[in-house]
């Protein structure tokens, strides 16, 4: 039995969790499954050099999750480094199902994508957090029309929250 409908989910947002997993292929799997079309994975590991107590898997570099999403079916647009000041370094993989191989996203359209989504989810302090990453990565994201258009929607659900923000 599973516990979600085939396609059921736009974003997967999976952070620090998936090296907890005893069966990381199956979790990808399952994840390829529910996905929507076209919709998009956030994966982001901690880069390991030892398995800790708590992680049942390692990520010693990108190419180790990269190499078991690519085996689970899983179509990858970015994977990539990203360094923090207080916290370990960690492994983004952004990625789509192998349904839509043309799938073609810049890491400041999938940050702006997930700011989106927590928006909608009414959780506007991470809303805020991608959507600057975006505009950090690509200030001309701001620029079209479309992007404004949403902005200004999302301020007004926020009450003015973006536009002081961002």
């Amino acid at each position: 039995m599973n516990l979600y409908k085939k396609e059921s989910f736009e974003v997967i947002f999976c952070r620090h969790t998936l090296e907890h997993s005893y069966a990381p292929r199956t979790v990808l799997r399952e994840f390829g499954r529910i996905l929507r079309n076209g919709g998009l994975f956030f994966i982001i590991v901690p880069v390991e050099d030892n398995i800790g107590p708590k992680h049942a898997y390692k990520f010693n570099d990108i190419e180790s999750l990269k190499c078991l999403a690519d085996n689970e079916g899983i179509n990858i647009i970015k994977c990539f480094y990203k360094e923090h000041e207080n916290i370990p370094p960690e492994i983004w993989l952004i990625a789509t199902n192998k349904k839509d191989n043309n799938t073609e996203i810049s890491n400041e359209r999938a940050f702006f994508n997930m700011g989106i989504y927590f928006f909608k989810m009414n959780n506007f302090e991470f809303g805020i957090k991608w959507i600057k990453e975006a505009k950090n990565l690509n200030p001309n994201l701001f620029l079209n029309q479309e992007n404004i258009k949403i902005i200004q929607e999302l301020s007004e659900k926020a009450q003015d929250v973006i536009l002081k923000d961002v």
